[in-house]
């Protein structure tokens, strides 16, 4: 694995490391979005015990014991996310920038205030990393990255503000990766929250289930 591009963002006296990893195996090479949060036992311990949840490694220095985790688990990372599309913020990274996009709709879809809204982590199966914010919001993580379009973002888009189709989940907004050849990668997609009574994951399983025992 190597780091192909990253940004130290700190943002309210918390500071994330921001990486995307080129990942050599014997499938192949892919790129992903890693972000790393880090914490300290003594002085973070309620957010120590949070990253907790989806740890990366034990950090020691001098006499202080730290964890390094998956920035996804740590609330204020997820809020600071959609906050900054929000607010159309852009960082400048090593090789590149990360660039914090609103859809018109944002500021009806999102409201005036995150800081109250209770931030979850799905626990079902993914290839990307899934947060809702309160009822409100919807937080896609993408990890394995794709150089390009992405349809889902971009049909989400066209939907929210041109088509304004009222029978799909509106779209507030993304996070993209420019590097400085001009390629964009998506990086993140910020929806609506709609509740459901599932995922079309657990909908296969539970057919497939019944159709097995029906085959018993």
């Amino acid at each position: 694995a190597r780091l192909a591009d990253h940004v130290l963002w700190e943002l309210d006296g918390v500071t994330w490391l921001v990486g995307q990893y080129d990942v050599e195996t014997a499938a192949g090479a892919a790129r992903y979005w890693i972000p790393l949060a880090l914490a300290w036992e003594d002085t973070e311990e309620a957010r120590f015990r949070t990253l907790g949840a989806a740890p990366v490694a034990k950090v020691r220095q001098q006499a202080a014991v730290g964890l390094l985790a998956d920035a996804f688990a740590d609330e204020a990372f997820c809020r600071a996310l959609a906050e900054s599309i929000g607010a159309g913020r852009e960082l400048a990274t090593a090789h590149g920038r990360l660039r914090f996009v609103p859809t018109r709709a944002y500021a009806e879809i999102a409201g005036s205030d995150l800081s109250g809204l209770e931030v979850r982590r799905a626990k079902g199966q993914s290839s990307n990393t899934v947060v809702a914010l309160g009822e409100r919001l919807f937080l896609k993580g993408y990890r394995r990255l794709q150089e390009g379009i992405n349809p889902e973002v971009e049909i989400g888009r066209f939907l929210t503000e041109v088509a304004r189709f009222p029978h799909c989940v509106p779209v507030a907004g993304a996070v993209e990766h420019v590097g400085v050849d001009g390629a964009t990668v998506a990086l993140a997609l910020l929806q609506a929250y709609v509740e459901n009574d599932g995922d079309g994951w657990g909908y296969t399983l539970d057919y497939l289930e019944r159709f097995l025992d029906g085959c018993r």
